[in-house]
């Protein structure tokens, strides 16, 4: 039987970061969305905090929801806490970038005489 390595910690990232988005302003919402900064917020979150992997036959592997029991409410309070911050630093790191980019663009326009 084939096995398959499975990062829990990225499975509760996204589910969680699903939750915690829509309890956001809609203002943010659409942010995040138009900005597609989904994948910047998972990394973000996955680099500052400890990931739990586990193996499975690919038959059976059991729902994510079994494994949300286990864990402690210290470490999801950590997790939930890290998804906040990151999703407000994401966003800033995104409008600097956007700022700078349309910034160099003007500089590099050709003077009009």
């Amino acid at each position: 039987m084939a096995k398959n390595l499975v990062n829990l910690t990225l499975l509760f990232v996204k589910e969680d970061i699903n939750q915690i988005l829509t309890e956001q302003p809609d203002h943010i919402q659409k942010d995040f969305m138009k900005r597609d900064l989904f994948p910047d917020l998972i990394a973000y979150v996955l680099s500052r905090i400890p990931n739990n992997y586990n193996v499975f036959e690919e038959e059976r592997m059991p729902p994510i929801h079994s494994y949300l029991l286990s864990e402690s409410a210290e470490r999801q309070l950590a997790r939930e806490q890290m998804i906040r911050r990151g999703i407000y630093v994401v966003l800033e790191k995104s409008f600097h970038k956007t700022i700078s980019t349309a910034h160099l663009k003007k500089e590099k326009e050709p003077l009009s005489v």
